[in-house]
């Protein structure tokens, strides 16, 4: 019988801490997330884009895409004024020389590229920053073309025929760059339609 009082008591305060544990983890993982969800809304402003007043990141949406290969479609995240489209970001991955990066690119509601911003890379790490910032002047050329502009042979770097200049000694992540681009327009040129139905 006197086993009992010291079990109950035990068994009380492993009840009361797994609770307390579980509330802390449940907070722990909402601040992570509200913090993820601000990274990206900073990655969405440095973003051109025509004026917005929703909340892109709460409107996200998950892509079920098979990809061409080397690029992949993973997320839209719609951009609208007043209920009405004027745009969107569309996260997509893509081969570069260390691995996988993933890039948001800007894209108008008439299909032109607003810009872009690499999110995540391995790329190496000085050497391959004047290839992945968000402004480098080598991205410059792209912003404001369509999928149809240029044509299909010129979504190339010009060293492989195509119009578009690569960063000296990084070409293969230049080239997964205007990949990431030009699949990205053709997405959003796809799936406009899927990307902003109403949810």
């Amino acid at each position: 019988m006197l086993w009992r009082a010291p079990a109950v008591a035990l068994l009380i305060v492993t009840v009361l801490a797994s609770v307390l544990v579980l509330q802390a983890e449940r907070a722990t993982h909402e601040r992570r997330q509200q913090a993820r969800h601000e990274e990206f809304r900073q990655a969405l402003r440095a973003i051109p884009m025509p004026p917005y007043d929703n909340d892109p990141v709460r409107e996200r949406i998950v892509l079920a895409d098979a990809g061409s290969g080397t690029v992949q479609a993973r997320s839209a995240f719609p951009a609208r004024r007043r209920g009405r489209p004027v745009g969107a970001f569309i996260m997509v991955s893509a081969s570069g020389y260390g691995g996988e990066m993933s890039v948001l690119v800007g894209v108008s509601d008439n299909g032109a590229m607003t810009g872009m911003r690499v999110i995540a890379h391995r790329e190496t790490r000085g050497f391959g920053d004047r290839v992945l910032s968000g402004s480098a002047p080598w991205l410059y050329p792209l912003r404001s073309r369509t999928v149809r502009d240029p044509v299909a042979s010129g979504w190339r770097l010009r060293q492989e025929g195509g119009e578009l200049d690569a960063v000296s000694g990084a070409t293969i992540t230049s080239r997964a760059l205007v990949n990431a681009a030009r699949y990205a327009l053709q997405y959003f040129a796809d799936r406009r339609g899927e990307i902003f139905a109403v949810r």
